[in-house]
């Protein structure tokens, strides 16, 4: 067999290229947890704020939600069909509730997470600062380097096509890799999670350490389970139509999570910050 790869017939450059294909996804994701990774870290001492977790577990669509779940638990917030109406002021509450409950005008559910952008955006710099996210200047970073790898064995690709076609050969199998790689690649350019080490650590532990709210979580524990797992965890109680407003109302935010947050398709392991956590609704970004 010829040294020069591009002289190769086409089944040993195929599977050379499928191998090729899969140490691609193996270094993008290294690649991606080293930027991901980098920075000094600023620790949070202590539990985390409920809404970071929220905000870590699902974006900001997550935190509206938790906060919402809370607040029509115990009667400040009434669901009616698909809007909110703030049964009071929310004097003496937590800011981002009583941001909320002013954001509850009577109004739809989606337009309830664009009146809470600013606070939203407040947290999110808290995460900033406290090395649980990545700074929004480190994100088209981690987007190239994601999506570098592919983009090599794309041109890569592409040379041996080129040759093929100039020989007359058939090269109907390597068009559909090179098809498969540029839609890896462009997925593994928008597809981001933002969470640094310590922020994935952080909600790591606290899922492990409250399994539990997933079958059975208490009234008192539906905001940290909602924060934590999404309203599915509603699905068996008296909000189940706030859950299924989310499931009907996807898109209702332009972080990474769809909706409500009504689960974590992503997990620990990445999400996409173009509208959904890789699927579903999860992941943390923008």
């Amino acid at each position: 067999m010829p040294a020069d790869p591009f002289d190769w017939t086409g089944g040993p450059f195929l599977l050379l290229y499928l191998g090729l294909f899969a140490a691609s996804a193996l270094v993008s994701k290294l690649l991606a947890d080293w930027a991901r990774n980098r920075g000094a870290a600023a620790p949070v001492h202590g539990e985390l704020p409920l809404a970071y977790l929220a905000y870590l577990a699902g974006g900001r669509a997550r935190v509206v939600a938790s906060v919402s779940a809370k607040l029509l638990q115990q009667g400040a917030l009434e669901l009616r069909r698909t809007r909110l109406v703030a049964k009071e002021d929310g004097a003496g509450r937590p800011a981002i509730e009583q941001a909320l409950l002013k954001a509850a005008d009577n109004v739809r559910w989606p337009a309830v997470h664009g009146r809470m952008r600013r606070q939203t955006r407040a947290l999110e710099a808290e995460l900033v600062t406290h090395n649980l996210i990545l700074p929004d200047s480190a994100r088209l970073w981690l987007r190239c380097l994601q999506a570098l790898p592919f983009a090599l064995l794309g041109i890569f690709g592409l040379i041996k096509w080129q040759a093929g076609m100039a020989r007359e050969r058939p090269v109907g199998f390597l068009t559909a890799l090179l098809g498969l790689t540029a839609i890896t690649a462009v997925v593994r350019f928008v597809s981001i999670d933002r969470r640094t080490r310590a922020g994935r650590a952080a909600l790591r532990s606290a899922r492990a350490d409250n399994e539990r709210l997933q079958r059975a979580p208490t009234e008192d524990e539906l905001e940290l389970a909602v924060a934590l797992f999404g309203t599915g965890v509603l699905a068996a109680t008296p909000l189940a139509p706030f859950h299924t407003l989310c499931r009907r109302n996807p898109g209702t935010s332009t972080d990474n999570s769809s909706g409500c947050g009504t689960g974590d398709s992503s997990g620990d392991s990445g999400s996409s910050d173009s509208g959904c956590g890789g699927g579903g609704c999860g992941g943390c970004g923008d």
